[in-house]
């Protein structure tokens, strides 16, 4: 069993047959203070989590007859097994343990089953938010700080007054490059130009801006045909060297999904947008890209080009971990990707509606559509 920083978390079932059916009874992480991180869930399950402030074997707890079977499992697994109940029964009393799950995940490194090794680097723990929407901010400077810069170029589009994704780049680490947006936008701190952005158009508009055909940074955020324009822009030659992708986190893996394809596509609110993870993982691969991190609301995917060592990074293009339930959006529709009453249950916990469901019931379609089998 696995202990750091006097944190240590075994997890107990009495019947291995309802380990998939039923879930967490009690949980209970110490820290050096003994105090309660989680308590007590009611009626969750049959499992039950207890945190000791020291190592213990399984055989000494069977002495004691606490339970006649142990097992121990990743928390990582505990989250998705629960977001799985959820999806399937729509209990709002699952999500504040899924969500303090992966928070200690991400604040202690620690996934219980087995310590995210000491030459392993793992992204998610340096989440900071400064100026970007979420947490991406820490995750870019971690990684730029790790593989270096080169020109110190970034293209960003989908730029806003604040809260993008290039800005502690462009404010602390001495960044210059071009913010697109489809709107009229008065940004404080750099321009940015008025260009509504298509997979058509993208060639023409590197040519416009001068964008160099390698760069740093790319940051793609414009909620439609983000997978397009991506396969559009490094296909024509343009191999920035990390980038940051808006995803769409409605459908898990290995839901492999992405909106028709219509150059003139505006955002409407509806979960009619961008792509699946796995979409996106498979176009990265495709283009020569490695899935490193995903920022812990749901949003947003970082990607380093193949040519850069990713070794030292932890769970690198592994789809289903980095995979992270939308915070701000809708349960998943139904397998073809249409609109059930399900939908309408939200992720979020204070029950506020996020994305909206798509009652037009529009097409999706897989990546496989568009890329050559390997």
């Amino acid at each position: 069993m696995f202990q750091l920083n006097q944190v240590a978390l075994v997890i107990f079932t009495t019947n291995q047959n309802q380990w998939h059916n039923t879930w967490v009874a009690i949980i209970f992480c110490w820290k050096a203070a003994r105090q309660p991180l989680f308590s007590e869930i009611d009626n969750l399950s049959k499992v039950t989590l207890i945190a000791y402030p020291a190592p213990l074997k399984s055989g000494h707890l069977k002495k004691k007859g606490i339970l006649s079977l142990i097992m121990v499992i990743s928390l990582i697994g505990l989250s998705r097994g629960l977001q799985l109940q959820y999806r399937s029964t729509g209990r709002q009393d699952i999500l504040p343990v899924v969500q303090l799950i992966n928070d200690l995940v991400r604040t202690t490194g620690v996934d219980v089953l087995y310590k995210i090794p000491d030459d392993k680097i793992n992204l998610g723990s340096f989440e900071k938010k400064k100026y970007s929407q979420f947490c991406e901010d820490g995750i870019t400077e971690k990684i730029f700080e790790v593989i270096g810069t080169t020109n110190k170029f970034y293209l960003d589009f989908g730029g806003t007054e604040d809260t993008n994704n290039s800005e502690v780049l462009h404010k602390e680490h001495g960044f210059t490059g071009v913010l697109w947006n489809g709107g009229d936008i008065n940004c404080p701190y750099t321009k940015v130009h008025k260009e509504f952005v298509t997979a058509e158009n993208i060639v023409e508009l590197m040519k416009k801006y001068e964008i160099p055909d390698e760069f740093d940074f790319l940051s793609i955020d414009i909620d439609g045909n983000d997978w397009y324009v991506w396969k559009a822009l490094c296909e024509s030659g343009k191999r920035p060297r990390v980038v940051v992708i808006e995803y769409n986190a409605t459908f898990p893996p290995p839901q492999d999904k992405i909106i028709e394809y219509n150059a003139s596509h505006e955002y409407d609110l509806t979960i009619y947008q961008g792509a699946s993870i796995q979409a996106m993982y498979n176009l990265g691969r495709h283009l020569g890209y490695s899935l490193v991190a995903a920022e812990s609301e749901g949003y947003n995917l970082f990607f380093i080009r193949d040519d850069i060592d990713t070794s030292m990074f932890y769970r690198v293009n592994d789809v289903e971990y980095h995979y992270k339930t939308p915070k701000l959006g809708h349960r998943p529709c139904g397998d073809d990707g249409r609109h059930t009453t399900d939908c309408l249950k939200t992720y979020r916990i204070d029950g506020i509606l996020g994305h909206k469901p798509d009652l037009l019931n529009r097409p999706w379609v897989e990546s496989s559509t568009f890329l050559e089998s390997p």
